[in-house]
């Protein structure tokens, strides 16, 4: 696969952000650590990735083959560990 340019948005909540990476770089963690900042969501919240197109987890390797601007929900995995400034309907 040749490199590209993905423009990718994600939404938590009420909460939205759009992330701009190259498919060629290694780019997991830095996505999750800007990910994390943008929803304040603090290392021990667990979340998984689901595209809402058709509402599949996915993960982080799927990413370059999704259409620029696709949406991705940030769906938390495990409530008890949010901090107290996130609100999360599930």
């Amino acid at each position: 696969m040749e490199p590209q340019l993905k423009r990718i948005k994600f939404v938590f909540n009420d909460k939205e952000f759009r992330y701009k990476f190259v498919t060629n770089q290694s780019y997991e963690e830095a996505m999750t650590k800007i990910i994390r900042e943008e929803f304040n969501l603090s290392q021990k919240v667990k979340f998984s990735l689901i595209d809402i197109n058709d509402n599949c987890v996915i993960s982080y390797g799927y990413l370059p083959y999704l259409n620029d601007d696709s949406s991705i929900r940030i769906k938390i995995i495990d409530r008890r560990d949010l901090s107290t400034t996130v609100s999360c309907d599930m």
